[in-house]
């Protein structure tokens, strides 16, 4: 009696399993234990050209979509997972890194959290600015990399230097510093073509003549010059006011965004080591050769190595720990510090992103579903990434035989390179052609390998939920 209870709470509990599973359409594609969520697809998806020149979808197309676009990588993160890439320093570092410039994005989760979604407008305020349409305006610049260099220049304009030989001396923008800095081009308020701050610097020069303060930019530290002014042909205020209205709100949010960002400092109590500055640099100057090729910092005593540089919240960095994070920073924007007056800038800049992401934390953020989602993607992205270089990579060599033989053959198409630029393309060229073989060539390895699972009835569901969706649209 006993064994026929237990053999049929044992069938009941089986069927009980397979009817979750059927029933579950939470997933639409499945790797081993690895699946691809609803949620995730449907995101995909609605990126995708199919979903904006498609009216309707079939089980079929969204199959094909899912077997095209998505198994493929996620083979690639199964396996890296399997080789146990995910553990290794560098892997995590970028998987860190990555969620930090999710976290930091514009149009990230803090953002929408912080900063609101609606900006009141006044209706004086785009009065004032429809009158700023009215003229379009020509200018001048000084583009320099650093503040300390910025400085200089406009205090030399403000005792009456010419700002033609200024810019011919000390600009970085070649195209335009053997023209005095000047510019052909018009600017019209609200068309988009500047960053907030520099179209703000511009149209606020009242006169012919009048130079701006330092603006700075991802591209160094401008200072500009009004040229020229005329009229500019607007339409009337009832036609330019939405138009308006949705550059303003733009440049506010930008506005509201930087507040924020820079509130960060105060509230984490960010603290740089005024004396560390002199450190940072000989650190740095030490490990850069002329070529900017990192050299041995052996030479720096040990003491100067762990001196606390910058502390915020509960972490403390040494002057060694800041130097590595330069360098990163370096090899990002090719941008050097030239001198301790620009330290506290640039370091700043640099860990704006780790205080953005340390505010999302104390918010909560980071336990939401949606930013969880989205640290999956990016983690399976990159540990199947590098996981599909190495295995696409390993083994490839290229003869010096093949590159002749093509060279030859190809003589004529490359008739304006010199032979040896030639010959370093194409071999270039063959080694790609063979990665891509070898990538298809493990793929097909790897489909063999792992068993691959559509959620057939998730995708019918999906394809009707789309369908009624695309119909109402």
């Amino acid at each position: 009696m006993f064994k026929k209870k237990y053999l049929l709470f044992t069938i009941l509990g089986v069927m009980l399993l397979f009817s979750c599973s059927y029933f579950d359409t939470s997933w639409v594609l499945r790797v081993n234990d690895f699946k691809i969520s609803k949620e995730d697809f449907v995101e995909r998806l609605e990126k995708s050209m199919l979903y904006r020149n498609q009216k309707s979808f079939t089980f079929a197309d969204l199959k094909d979509f899912a077997d095209r676009s998505m198994v493929n990588s996620l083979l690639f993160t199964v396996e890296g997972y399997a080789q146990g890439i995910e553990k290794e320093h560098q892997v995590q570092k970028a998987i860190q890194f990555s969620h930090i410039h999710f976290i930091a994005g514009k149009k990230g989760p803090l953002f929408k959290a912080a900063i609101p979604q609606m900006i009141d407008v006044s209706a004086n305020e785009l009065k004032q600015l429809y009158d700023k349409k009215k003229q379009k305006r020509r200018v001048a610049f000084i583009r320099v990399n650093s503040k300390t260099v910025a400085d200089s220049v406009y205090f030399l304009l403000k005792k009456g230097e010419n700002f033609a030989r200024l810019a011919r001396k000390y600009s970085k923008d070649k195209e335009y510093s053997q023209k005095g800095g000047e510019i052909k081009e018009w600017f019209i308020y609200g068309e988009g073509h500047l960053p907030p701050d520099q179209e703000k610097a511009i149209f606020d020069l009242k006169t012919v003549g009048d130079f701006s303060e330092p603006v700075v930019s991802k591209r160094g530290y401008y200072i500009f010059k009004l040229v020229e002014m005329q009229k500019n042909p607007v339409a009337s205020f009832d036609v330019e006011k939405d138009k308006l209205l949705t550059h303003v709100r733009s440049i506010k949010r930008e506005a509201a965004i930087e507040k924020y960002s820079k509130g960060l400092f105060k509230k984490y109590h960010f603290q740089i080591d005024r004396e560390g500055a002199n450190m940072f640099l000989q650190l740095c100057r030490e490990r850069i050769n002329k070529a900017g090729i990192q050299l041995s910092d052996s030479t720096s005593s040990q003491n100067v190595h762990n001196t606390t540089f910058v502390t915020y919240d509960n972490v403390r960095m040494t002057v060694s720990d800041v130097v590595k994070k330069y360098f990163r920073n370096f090899l990002l924007q090719r941008s050097k510090i030239k001198s301790s007056s620009d330290v506290e800038s640039r370091i700043a800049d640099w860990f704006m992103p780790d205080l953005l992401y340390l505010d999302a934390k104390n918010r909560g953020l980071l336990e939401k579903p949606e930013v969880k989602r989205a640290f999956r993607r990016s983690e399976w992205r990159i540990i199947g990434g590098e996981c599909e270089k190495r295995m696409a990579a390993r083994g490839i060599n290229v003869t010096p035989e093949e590159v002749n033989q093509r060279y030859e053959r190809e003589k004529e198409k490359w008739k304006k390179f010199s032979p040896k630029n030639a010959k370093y393309q194409i071999r270039l060229k063959i080694r790609s052609e063979k990665r891509i073989a070898k990538s298809k060539k493990v793929r097909e390895e790897l489909r063999n390998k792992y068993h691959i699972v559509f959620n057939d009835r998730a995708l019918k569901k999906l394809a009707k939920e789309l369908n009624r969706k695309k119909a109402s649209a």
